[in-house]
């Protein structure tokens, strides 16, 4: 018992006379502190330049399509519908959803389209003045392909839009292109 006296009285503290602690004063705890909302940058903000007007494309064939790009509600989503005609001058209606998955921090992509009844699903990001998608499009028969969409602005009102197929071994390979302009101000 007396060594276990010992043991303790050599680990108690000693306290100046005074009853004051000299050494530093402890820094308080510091909370981190989170960004407002409001802060935060918005994901869907770059998609932005695409609302207003008309977006036409005119095929080869000399038929055309516009999109036109609307807000959901809160703006965490775009929607594009898409009307006009295809190359072989049938009637093409398509509808697309971009939107904000909170869960996936990512900005989906959900859209369904005439041939083949296709419904595309993926995800798309911008970077500066492009913008890519990549996404499964499910067809008729029953068909699965992989497929990569690229956009490049060139300056408010054009961009340039590619579609490309995963094929395999050779990875990407480009399939079609098309010049879209801003044909009706915003």
């Amino acid at each position: 018992l007396r060594l276990a006296h010992t043991l303790v009285s050599s680990c108690i503290a000693v306290v100046p006379a005074s009853g004051q602690d000299r050494s530093p004063d402890p820094k308080p705890a510091q909370q981190p502190t989170l960004p407002s909302p409001s802060a935060l940058p918005d994901p869907m903000a770059p998609f932005a330049r695409l609302v207003g007007g008309e977006w036409k494309m005119t095929a080869a064939s000399g038929t055309s399509m516009y999109d036109t790009w609307h807000w959901g509600p809160g703006r965490h989503s775009l929607r594009a519908m898409t009307h006009g005609e295809a190359a072989d001058h049938s009637p093409w209606r398509e509808l697309r959803v971009l939107y904000w998955h909170p869960g996936r921090k990512q900005v989906c992509l959900l859209g369904v389209g005439p041939f083949q009844r296709s419904v595309w699903e993926g995800t798309m990001k911008f970077d500066g003045e492009t913008a890519e998608a990549l996404a499964d499009l499910h067809q008729s028969g029953p068909r699965h392909r992989r497929m990569r969409v690229r956009w490049t602005f060139d300056g408010p009102d054009t961009y340039h839009e590619e579609l490309l197929e995963a094929t395999g071994a050779k990875g990407f390979e480009h399939l079609a292109a098309w010049d879209r302009f801003r044909s009706r101000p915003a």
